[in-house]
This record gives C-alpha cells, structure tokens and sequence, in this order.
C-alpha cells in the first residue's frame, strides 16, 4: 500500500476488492448476486428490483487514488424488458426501465461524497453505508413498482420522456392489449420522416415497430401516422466529444446510466463514432438536446458492440 493512503495494488484488484465487499452486505440485506456487477432481490411474480454497481478508480489527492462507487438502481418487469429488448435486439440483460442512479434517491441534504473509498481500511464502512442507502432509500422505491400498474404509472411521469417508451408500450399490450395507449406512446417516441414508403430516419424503431406488430398479431396502422415535421436548421451543429465523462453524462440524460460502466471501455475511435452519430441525430431533428443525443449515440453503439461480441 502507499503510505499516507490510498490504494497501492493494482486497479482492478482495488475495484474488485471494493466491489465484493458491498455485493457481501447487499445479500445480508436480502439481495442476490446474479452476476458480476449486480444483485437481485424478488419484487412480485415476475417482477424484479436490482442493483447494478459501476466502481471506478479517480486519480485523487496526496494520499492517492480514490475508488468511486456508482450504484444504479431499478426495476425490472421480466416479460416487458424481455420482449422490449428482443424487438429491439438487444440483450436483455443489459436492458432495464426504469433505472435510477441511488444518488438520486437519497436526500441531498443527506448526500455528502458517500461512496468514495479512500484507502482500503476505509472498504467495509463504505459497504455497509451503501447497502444502508439501498435499503432506505431504493427499496421503498422498487416496492412502490412492484406491479405492472405502477411501472405503467411511472414510466408515463414527464422525467421519463421518451425514454421509457419501449418497455411501457409492451406494458400496456401486456395489461389488458391497450393498443391506443401503446401506439400514442410509440408516436410520442418517433414519427416517420415520409410515407410510400414509410421511412424512420432510425433502423432500430422501424425494427421495433414490425417485431412489436408481429408479437402481439396487431396493426400499428404506421401509414396513418402524421409525418414528423423537418426541424429548421439555423445552423450546421458538429459534435466533437473531448473525455468519456460527456458521454456517460449523455447516457444519464437519455435515461440509460445502466450503461454509463461500459463507457471506459471505448476505443477513441469508437468516442469519434459517438461524435458522428450524435452529430447526425441533431441535424436530422430527431433529437434537440445535445446531452440526449450524445446518449442516445452511444446507447446505440454499445447495443452494436454487444452484437458483435455474441
């Protein structure tokens, strides 16, 4: 160890370390581990809330470097994510609404820098503080969704956006076959660019679309939907990301932060992709917001990364 603090073994041996510590107090608290970075515990039939830990080692102050602890938090409608992810082609494992990051369920008054792991002495409280906030704070809120009502009443909640449509129109299909409900939300996600033929500007929403229509033998009467109006273009937008920290603040605003632990894992080549698809999705209208559409690019390469990788 480095004298005076911090951590002196290797990385990735302080994460796992930290990482193993807070999955042992997790399971006193009830959860199970599923995989390597996340804990499960049984809501309702066929509902599941879960905890995913993103760690990460900060370059830190004199006493050296910090291990950050990111938990995200969320619930998870087994047959809804599961149908959602295949008519997106995803795997499911990897894809969840709703998902919070914990930090967002704890009072701010209450929210000094709490899972920050300064020195390994410094592991078991860090754990057991952790697994405390996921008891009072996210497991009142997995409880208060542990129905497919109450997923359906939070996923249509303004913060949601556009975010959570996938998994909330396979929800109302699943709840009683709410067709008008189901189409209204996909209308809110995308319209079509043009009719005859009907073009989305988007492969992975028309793929959705037809999976959706074919799993639930429905018409989505797409032909008949308003065509999405051309956002004017006052200016040409070019987007040049500069640190992976943009990128994981851009999943956090597109509503995936389950994905934001993956992030360190990008070639600078694949951050320059990001760059253009993001730059693509601002000037053909289809997203406004820069952080969004940064997220939603790199939502869509790691979904290709982890195609390639099966």
């Amino acid at each position: 160890m480095v004298s005076g603090g911090g951590f002196g073994t290797r990385q990735g041996n302080a994460q796992a370390s930290v990482e193993e510590a807070c999955f042992a107090e997790l399971e006193t608290r009830g959860m199970r581990r599923t995989s390597a970075h996340q804990a499960e515990r049984r809501l309702a039939e066929g509902i599941t809330g879960f905890v995913t830990l993103m760690v990460d080692e900060r370059v830190g102050g004199p006493g050296g470097p910090l291990v950050v602890v990111s938990p995200v938090v969320g619930v998870r409608h087994e047959e809804a994510v599961r149908l959602a992810a295949g008519f997106l082609g995803l795997d499911p494992g990897r894809y969840s609404q709703p998902t919070f990051l914990l930090e967002n369920l704890v009072p701010k008054s209450s929210f000094p820098p709490r899972w920050l792991v300064p020195d390994p002495a410094a592991i078991p409280d860090v754990a057991r503080l952790l697994a405390d906030d996921v008891i009072f704070h996210a497991y009142p809120w997995m409880e208060r969704l542990s129905s497919a009502g109450a997923l359906i009443r939070e996923l249509e909640l303004p913060r949601w956006g556009i975010h959570g449509v996938y998994v909330l129109a396979v929800l109302y299909m699943l709840d009683a076959g709410r067709l008008g409900d189901a189409k209204q939300a996909l209308m809110r996600k995308a319209l079509p660019r043009s009719h005859n033929p009907t073009t989305w500007g988007n492969d992975q929403f028309a793929r959705y679309l037809a999976a959706f229509a074919e799993h639930f033998n429905v018409g989505l009467d797409v032909e008949h939907w308003p065509v999405r109006k051309p956002q004017p273009q006052s200016r040409r937008v070019t987007v040049k990301i500069r640190d992976k920290g943009t990128v994981q603040t851009g999943l956090r605003a597109a509503g995936r932060p389950d994905l934001t632990g993956r992030v360190s894992e990008l070639t600078a080549g694949q951050i320059d992709q990001i760059s253009e698809r993001s730059t693509h999705i601002l000037q053909t209208g289809a997203e406004r917001d820069l952080s969004t559409a940064i997220g939603r690019a790199a939502a869509e390469l790691l979904a290709d990364i982890a195609d390639d990788r099966k």
